[in-house]
């Protein structure tokens, strides 16, 4: 009888952990100030940022300079599996909108050093926080059809 309880609460535990770890990043979240999206330009332009679910790096997404196209790789994808689209502002959120695919919304704060993205949907916040675990100069590796997007040598 205790085996299947103990069994139980293990999978429970990273659901927990997880929860917990959104509770910290919305309670940061709403702490944080407000990254408006003329700022999101200057923070973004030429360079990758890392987003992290909170425990561990999850994507990648490459800004390139002078445009405001977005290329974005899941860690441990293959060179070939990357989706592009084009970053836009709707009101105070950065809106992405995917080449094939849908439109996905946030809003960007920063609390105590650590830039924060939330989710949205219409307007409305869908919880769903990452924080951005790293900034970097350097580009993503992805082929895309006849375009490669590589760091220079």
């Amino acid at each position: 009888m205790l085996k299947p309880i103990l069994a139980a609460i293990m999978l429970a535990l990273p659901a927990l952990a997880a929860a917990q770890s959104q509770d910290v990043w919305a309670d940061r979240y709403e702490k944080g100030i407000p990254i408006l999206p003329e700022v999101f330009g200057a923070l973004t332009e030429g360079r990758t940022l890392t987003y992290s679910d909170g425990y561990q790096d999850v994507y990648r997404e490459y800004y390139p300079p002078g445009t405001n196209a977005v290329i974005l790789r899941f860690i441990g994808a293959a060179e070939n599996e990357c989706q592009t689209g084009i970053w836009r502002t709707e009101g105070n959120l950065i809106c992405f909108d995917w080449d094939g695919s849908s439109t996905v919304c946030s809003g960007w704060v920063e609390h105590d050093g650590v830039v924060i993205s939330q989710l949205f949907e219409d307007g409305m916040p869908l919880g769903g926080f990452e924080p951005i675990s790293n900034f970097s100069d350097t580009p993503i590796t992805c082929m895309l059809g006849m375009v490669s997007y590589e760091a220079p040598q």
